[in-house]
């Protein structure tokens, strides 16, 4: 059974001091008051010999019309299925939380991956452009070279202008040919100016 003491019983009934030590007093002079099979009073003594009462809960309900306050077995199980229902309820936001991140991170990856794709790709295409730079300019030198040897040079043509002269003084020192034999006069020496410049060309080139 459970006691209060006299600080606690005014606190639960709402009486004042007055008014419980009356109520003990009247206890008192009744020797061995049980209420319900129980002492109604209980005496602890305290160092300084002076004695602590205390007064049965249940004698004060009765007395003050309290009714006690019951929890009954349906009443736990309720608040056990409130409390489950709540756990499963945090359970599954934290599921899902966990499975919102789960997605970013999985995104943040595939981002990740992409822009080291791009980094290699971008790596392979700038060195091809300077692969194809470099041919390009070597290509242009060799053209360049190859121009260089197919175009006569500034002397060679100057001695085939010298030997046309030095043919025309000749064959003015001859007497006066016919037309038709001058032209075919100068065609020669022509053609044999030709040839003797391809062959200088030729010449270079094999060089």
């Amino acid at each position: 059974m459970e006691y209060l003491s006299l600080k606690e019983a005014i606190e639960y009934t709402g009486k004042s001091e007055s008014t419980l030590r009356g109520v003990v007093r009247g206890l008192k002079g009744q020797e061995n008051q049980l209420f319900e099979g129980s002492q109604v009073l209980k005496f602890d003594t305290l160092v300084n010999r002076s004695k602590k009462i205390f007064i049965l809960k249940a004698y004060l309900n009765d007395l003050y019309k309290i009714e006690p306050i019951k929890t009954t077995y349906q009443d736990n199980r309720s608040s056990d299925s409130l409390n489950d229902r709540y756990i499963d309820r945090l359970e599954k936001e934290l599921d899902n939380k966990q499975k919102e991140i789960d997605n970013f991170l999985e995104l943040e990856a595939q981002i990740i991956d992409r822009f080291k794709e791009l980094q290699e790709a971008l790596k392979r295409t700038q060195y091809q452009l300077q692969q194809q730079t470099e041919l390009t300019a070597k290509k242009d030198a060799e053209l360049k070279k190859i121009e260089q040897k197919l175009t006569p040079k500034k002397e060679d043509s100057i001695h085939n202008i010298e030997d046309v002269k030095s043919e025309e003084v000749k064959l003015s020192d001859e007497p006066e040919p016919s037309l038709d034999k001058l032209n075919k006069h100068r065609q020669d020496i022509l053609k044999d100016i030709l040839r003797k410049g391809e062959a200088k060309a030729e010449a270079r080139r094999n060089n």
